[in-house]
């Protein structure tokens, strides 16, 4: 699992981080190590990143597993309109980071915080406030996010026509963050597709439900291997 550019440790160059760009990295990443094909898991905007490999370089997927991921037609309140008019180098300002904030982010992630120990939720909170202090980190997170929620939905679906792969999507039904109303569309739009909606789960699966996650993606792999 790479840290895309612009995020966690890895370089922050100065770019317009559109999906388009995330896919150009795995596609580059995929190219060294010699992976011509592969199968392509993703959560939030790793699965985002992933529906952008399929639309431009769909021979290159065996198949996909999304999970919850973010889509075109996202509305957070306020912040469409803000991040239409504010440019990204506004996210350069200096900016007060404070560890409860966060604290208080990551544990809305979740459908039952409490099924995260408080010493991880502390740890994440920890590592987003050290990485994001840095101006290009919050520059290339504001210009991720920007990318994304200004995208229009009417663009982006034609698109994955040429995807032929199996693709299974597992959404938490108690996701806050991109809601599971914006699942049927993927099912819908994308050929060979399956939507499972897990229960009482976050925006997060993998943490929070991984037993039931880890089975989903072991059979999904298995058929597509």
């Amino acid at each position: 699992m790479p840290d895309l550019p612009g995020h966690g440790e890895s370089e922050k160059p100065r770019t317009d981080y559109s999906p388009g760009y995330y896919a150009g990295v795995v596609r580059k990443l995929m190219d060294a190590v010699g992976a011509r094909r592969a199968a392509l898991l993703g959560n939030s905007m790793g699965g985002r990143v992933a529906l952008e490999l399929a639309a431009t370089s769909p021979r290159r997927i065996t198949g996909m597993a999304l999970l919850d991921p973010s889509l075109p037609g996202i509305r957070w309140r306020y912040v469409p309109g803000f991040t239409r008019f504010a440019p990204t180098a506004i996210a350069a300002a200096p900016f007060p980071l404070r560890q409860r904030w966060m604290e208080v982010a990551i544990r809305r992630l979740f459908s039952r915080p409490d099924r995260l120990s408080p010493e991880a939720i502390r740890a994440g909170a920890d590592k987003f406030t050290r990485v994001y202090r840095s101006p290009r980190a919050r520059v290339a997170f504001w210009s991720s996010l920007r990318n994304i929620v200004l995208e229009r939905p009417q663009d982006f679906w034609p698109r994955l026509q040429a995807m032929k792969a199996r693709s299974l999507i597992l959404w938490g039904d108690r996701d806050r963050l991109v809601p599971l109303r914006l699942g049927n569309r993927p099912a819908e739009e994308l050929p060979r597709s399956e939507l499972v909606v897990l229960p009482d789960v976050g925006h997060v699966p993998q943490f929070e439900a991984p037993r039931a996650t880890n089975a989903a993606l072991l059979e999904f792999l298995s058929a597509v291997a």
